[in-house]
């Protein structure tokens, strides 16, 4: 009988491969690269994820959940001028990048460059992260033009 799944160690590999990926690229480091970084046998990475494709959309939907959990209200907040709320929250992007030197850029964008062309699953999966930045910018430049 399989092992069940432990949560903590899917967060591990999770925060190894974001860390390496980021860094390094999606082709710059392999699983055993990820695996060792979260101190977890090679073998057990392929219990929680079907392939470092299915790690690395994981990863994406991570990213873009820690932006918006952060900046997103900025955009939504009403009580602030909608041009207002996009200067901020690019400021606040900005910021993020400043506090690390500028070093790594967004992670959204470096995988976007490295493999939309090669995966469909990982093209899909921008595509909606895109599409759904979008959306909340262009309901501030709306709110915007109708004012």
């Amino acid at each position: 009988m399989p092992r069940p799944a432990n949560p903590i160690v899917r967060s591990r590999l999770l925060l190894a491969g974001r860390d390496l990926i980021h860094k390094h690229g999606f082709n710059g480091c392999g699983v055993q690269d990820i695996t060792a970084q979260a101190g977890v046998p090679k073998g057990s990475f392929y219990n929680y994820f079907d392939s470092k494709e299915a790690l690395v959309t994981e990863i994406l939907d991570q990213y873009w959940l820690s932006i918006d959990e952060r900046y997103g209200p900025i955009l939504q907040n009403a009580r602030m001028k909608p041009l207002v709320r996009v200067k901020r929250f690019f400021e606040g992007l900005a910021e993020d990048h400043r506090e690390r030197g500028f070093s790594g850029g967004c992670l959204i964008g470096n995988v976007a460059l490295e493999l939309s062309d090669a995966s469909g699953a990982v093209r899909s999966k921008i595509k909606a992260l895109f599409a759904t930045w979008e959306r909340m910018l262009v309901k501030c430049l709306e709110e915007a033009q109708q004012r």
